[in-house]
């Protein structure tokens, strides 16, 4: 989906002092947010389709590192924030293609566990790749990466 700032009016009333800002500048960052957002979308949707996913499969595949203990369906459920029969449906195209396995959890039998397959950690590996340099922010030096993390960040409330 793209992202467009045409057509768009802009904001008439009175900005709070307390920012200190002008409405130009606000919708000129909101116009390169949208920008970003576009290309970045861009280049993830030309990985997934090369890589026969979708979206909700790609991102599945994100939250299951390799490197950390399996997962319970339920804590993706919870991490996708979707239903587990949501997750359900997820994990069996993942499995269909070979990217993940579903395990008994040897402490209560009655929960499932995702593992990745090695086929799957591969694509996991890819998709992360492509991202971190696909993205038109890895072309910034990393200091400007770590500035720019720590601004959105804040403008988010999460610092």
């Amino acid at each position: 989906m793209k992202l467009s700032m045409v057509g768009v009016t802009k904001y008439t009333g009175h900005l709070p002092a307390a920012n200190q800002v002008s409405e130009s500048l606000i919708y000129a960052l909101a116009e390169l947010t949208f920008e970003l957002a576009n290309r970045t979308n861009a280049v993830i949707d030309e990985l997934l389709a090369q890589l026969d996913l979708t979206a909700p499969l790609a991102s599945a595949l994100l939250h299951l590192d390799p490197s950390a203990p399996a997962l319970p369906m339920r804590e993706l459920a919870s991490r996708l924030s979707c239903d587990p029969s949501t997750v359900m449906f997820l994990a069996d195209r993942l499995e269909e293609r070979g990217l993940l396995q579903r395990r008994v959890d040897p402490k209560n039998r009655r929960v499932r566990l995702l593992v990745l397959t090695p086929k799957g950690a591969r694509v996991r590996g890819a998709l992360v790749e492509r991202m971190a340099t696909g993205s038109p922010i890895a072309c910034l030096p990393v200091r400007d990466q770590q500035q720019l993390r720590r601004l959105l960040a804040k403008a988010l409330g999460r610092q």
